[in-house]
This record gives structure tokens, sequence and C-alpha cells, in this order.
């Protein structure tokens, strides 16, 4: 009887680790065809892998955000017609994130992300009672890691675009803080001196936006957001056209 539950132990333990190398073969396919995003049909693909090791095993936290990450890609690339959805299917999978693993960062910052395209594709009057849960999402984000330059840059556009009191809480001047706080702490990210230009523009600071807006311009693409960085390029050159109009340049 001992040697038969020892045999039916090893087999467990067997099956088990199969089962786990399995899931991590599927999450290295999705996440070499996510490296290749450019090509949108490669994100889909990724998308859909991801979705298949979530379904074999319902406990895959990477596999959870991970899709939540693709579903925000494909909503910034699909038609206007076709992003409402992808992107609350981003919504949902960062909730199972955050349902596996409540104490982890990327399952919040994926659903406070996904929150604020939704709010961003459905308007502002229409989205008002978003801000305070991507707020929430955010704080999570940056109560786990207080230097997530991502979660400050969130929180710097949320504060910029909400309208002020006693709408939202929209505040330029945290808008500020939060821009420079996700420089500080994210300073190779293209993304983070857009949005800090951005916020000098909305304060009439043309003459810092454009150093900003510079420097996006120059700076080297980072190998795992080539996409992003070639996004956040060539909205910087059209937002520098119209600061040096501002300026009379």
């Amino acid at each position: 009887m001992k040697n038969l539950i020892l045999a039916i132990c090893f087999i467990c333990l067997f099956v088990s680790a199969a089962f786990s190398q399995d899931n991590a073969s599927l999450i290295s396919q999705a996440d070499l065809l996510y490296s290749s995003r450019e090509v949108v049909s490669n994100a889909e693909g990724a998308l859909n892998i991801y979705a298949q090791a979530l379904a074999s095993d319902p406990t895959n936290y990477e596999a959870a955000w991970k899709a939540s990450q693709v579903c925000k890609y494909l909503g910034d690339k699909y038609p206007s017609d076709s992003k409402l959805p992808i992107l609350e299917s981003g919504e949902a999978y960062a909730r199972k994130a955050i349902a596996i693993d409540p104490d982890r960062a990327e399952g919040h910052f994926w659903l406070g992300v996904s929150l604020g395209r939704i709010g961003e594709e459905r308007g502002v009057l229409n989205s008002l009672f978003l801000v305070g849960p991507i707020k929430d999402e955010m704080e999570a984000v940056l109560k786990i890691n207080p230097k997530h330059d991502g979660a400050h840059h969130v929180l710097a556009v949320l504060y910029r675009k909400a309208p002020g009191w006693p709408l939202s809480s929209g505040d330029i001047n945290k808008a500020k803080e939060e821009a420079l706080l996700s420089v500080q702490y994210g300073p190779q990210r293209t993304l983070n001196h857009l949005g800090l230009a951005e916020v000098y523009m909305s304060m009439d600071k043309n003459k810092d936006a454009k150093q900003e807006l510079l420097m996006v311009i120059d700076m080297p693409l980072e190998p795992d957001r080539v996409p992003e960085d070639k996004d956040d390029k060539a909205q910087a050159k059209a937002l520098l056209d119209e600061v040096n109009k501002k300026l009379g340049e």
C-alpha cells in the first residue's frame, strides 16, 4: 500500500510538472509573437495563445495580465468601431489577474490602463465614474512599487484630462507632479517625456514642452517598446509643430 501511494504521488508530480512545462511553452510562444506586434496579426496570435494558457490553467497570473496588455495594444490599433470590445476584454483579463494574485502590480496596472482607454472611447462625460477606479488601481500599484513610472504616468494623464472640481478630480498641478515622477523613475521611456510635454502644454509652458518633445524625438528606441516608441515619436513631432506655432518659430 505504501509503495502504491508513493507511485501515485510520483505520477501526480510528473503530470503536474509536464502541465507546467506546457503552459510555460505557451507563454513563451505568445511572448515571441507579441515581440513582433507591429504586425497586428502577431499580436492577435499572442492574445489567442495567452487565452489558451489561461483556459488550461485558470490560476496562470502571467497569462492573464499579458492578455490584458495585448488587448490594450490592439485597442490602440483597431478601427474606432472595434476598439471598445477588445478594451473591455482587456479589463476582464486584468480583473482575472487581480483575482489570481491581488498583491502583484501588473493586474492592477493593466486594469487601470484598460479603464482609462475605455473612458477615452466613451467620452469624458460618459466616463467620469471611472476616474475614481482608475486612481484606485494606480494607487494600488504604487503601494506595491512606489517607483512604478507607468502608474505615475497614468495618474498624470488622469489629472490632466479629468475635469476639475466639482465635476471630478482634475488638477494640472498634480498632473505635473506625477509626470515629473514618471520621468524620474523611467527616464528612458519616451511616453513619460511625452506625458510631461503635454502637461507643460496644458500649463502654457511651451518652451519646457518643446524641450521634452525634442528629447522624445531624439531618444533611442527601447528594444521591448519599438512600436510604442515609434508612435510616441510621431506624436511628439505633431505636437512640436503645434508648440512652435505658439512660440512663433
